[in-house]
């Protein structure tokens, strides 16, 4: 088996804004009840309300409406 990399860096090089947001809802979704995950750190409440926060402001930039 060769070497493991772990991705730290989150750049447009790596994934689209949309990408990023589907990824992260797929991780989420795969930790969700995982026994290898007991207690992540952050917790997955406070992961997914980050993610939900993102899509968010992903659709607010998509219309173009930064204000509200």
């Amino acid at each position: 088996m060769g070497t493991l990399k772990v991705i730290i860096c989150f750049t447009s090089r790596n994934y689209t804004d949309l990408e990023l947001n589907n990824t992260a809802c797929k991780i989420i979704d795969n930790m969700t009840d995982n026994e290898y995950f007991k207690t992540p750190t952050p917790t997955l409440v406070e992961v997914r309300a980050i993610q939900v926060s993102y899509a968010a402001s992903l659709i607010k930039a998509e219309k173009g409406n930064f204000n509200s």
